[in-house]
């Protein structure tokens, strides 16, 4: 029987294709540079990579555009809607996409120098499984790189005060709301995944001891319709009943933060975990 987990995750994408790329294409850090290119500055010319949980090709689009061969490049994903969109992508057209799942796929033993995973590992029902799976295709020496999330950064109000974010104060206003649902979803993934004492836990004895691990802040300031489907395209406002979304839409437009230009601020945080098999 299918996990429920992967069934939410599924399910989840079938409705919203790309939801991910179109928040996190636009989010950046201080100098300019998005989590997706956190993972591309780690590929060397040459290399082969596997984008494991590819969605709907960001990375794979990125990499190209800086010179990699299609050839060079496998992308794996479990949603056929996520990879049906990124065949539309031009950039991407002659890469290998591979509907399956992490813990199992078709790659030859040794056959990449990178795998890279953009929010995705960290949302995997089996860890120790996909772990394994990486280290399989992994050559010697090489490099297993991923962004997980780390939610909104975290406000400092003063007493009482509510978080000025949009992102922060949406979780701070529907806080309730989530501890009251009758039905939750599922807890994706396995918390181990997010940090990089988590992850050496986690790793196969085939890779070498230390998991290097950098914080990012990105902005993902803009327009209000741009900030509230960055909010509202997350797994925890998906569970909630459209009327209270609309509710809550109303209340963190009237609250959040105005940048001097209108612009609404929306930040989070992302960490990259890179580790090296031996």
């Amino acid at each position: 029987m299918t996990d429920p987990r992967d069934q939410y995750l599924q399910a989840f994408h079938a409705r919203h294709p790309g939801a991910t790329a179109d928040v996190f294409e636009r989010g950046v850090t201080g100098d300019g540079t998005t989590s997706y290119e956190l993972l591309a500055d780690l590929v060397q010319p040459g290399q082969r990579v596997l984008d494991l949980g590819c969605g709907d090709g960001p990375l794979l689009a990125l990499l190209r555009r800086r010179g990699h061969p299609a050839a060079a490049l496998v992308g794996v994903d479990a949603s056929a809607a996520e990879l049906d969109r990124a065949r539309r992508r031009p950039e991407i057209d002659g890469v290998d996409l591979r509907c399956e799942r992490g813990e199992r796929t078709s790659l030859a033993a040794s056959s990449v120098d990178v795998v890279a995973s953009h929010l995705a590992f960290m949302l995997f029902s089996e860890p120790h499984q996909t772990l394994d799976e990486v280290a399989r295709v992994l050559r010697p020496g090489g490099v297993f790189a991923t962004v997980v999330g780390g939610g909104p950064v975290e406000p400092v109000p003063g007493a009482g005060a509510e978080p000025p974010d949009a992102l922060a104060l949406f979780a701070h206003l529907a806080r309730d709301d989530f501890a009251a649902l009758k039905d939750p979803p599922p807890r994706l993934g396995d918390p181990r995944c997010r940090t990089a004492a988590g992850l050496q836990e986690l790793l196969p004895p085939s890779f070498c001891s230390g998991v290097s691990e950098r914080r990012v802040e990105l902005v993902c300031d803009g327009t209000f319709d741009q900030v509230w489907y960055a909010v509202s395209m997350t797994y925890e406002a998906a569970s909630l009943a459209a009327q209270r979304l609309g509710e809550l839409q109303q209340a963190v437009a009237r609250r959040a933060a105005q940048n001097n230009d209108g612009s609404y601020r929306c930040r989070l945080v992302v960490r990259l975990l890179v580790a090296n098999r031996a």
